[in-house]
């Protein structure tokens, strides 16, 4: 394929969510810039020294770079809505989090199966 694992990708996605929940709940294991840069969680680091380079002509890495930076957008407005005690305001944001979050999901598991049939085609090529 490309040798990038997108499995590893998914998991560093899945599991920063787990420890946004916990950084909601003021427990420790994330620090504020992993929470709102889109360039600090393990998905930004792939993105930003590998992803893009390779592979940032694909318009759906173009729009996984768009909804990484609205996710980290998010989470900076839920932490302000938070602080505030707009509470209808934070859940509303948190729902915009949620299908943003999936939506991510939804481009890395197409951004491989496309690089996974591309490679298929060139081998029908070859051969």
């Amino acid at each position: 394929m490309s040798g990038v694992d997108f499995t590893d990708i998914r998991l560093k996605h899945v599991t920063w969510r787990v420890k946004l929940d916990d950084f909601f709940e003021g427990k420790p294991g994330m620090t504020v810039e992993e929470a709102t840069s889109h360039k600090a969680c393990g998905v930004g680091n792939w993105l930003y020294s590998e992803g893009m380079k390779k592979y940032g002509t694909m318009p759906e890495m173009q729009e996984l770079e768009i909804k990484h930076i609205e996710l980290h957008a998010a989470v900076k407005n839920i932490m302000t809505l938070k602080q505030s005690g707009n509470i209808s305001a934070e859940q509303e944001e948190r729902e915009k989090l949620d299908k943003i979050l999936r939506k991510v999901m939804f481009l890395l598991v197409d951004i491989e199966q496309k690089l996974i049939t591309q490679k298929i085609n060139h081998e029908k090529d070859l051969s």
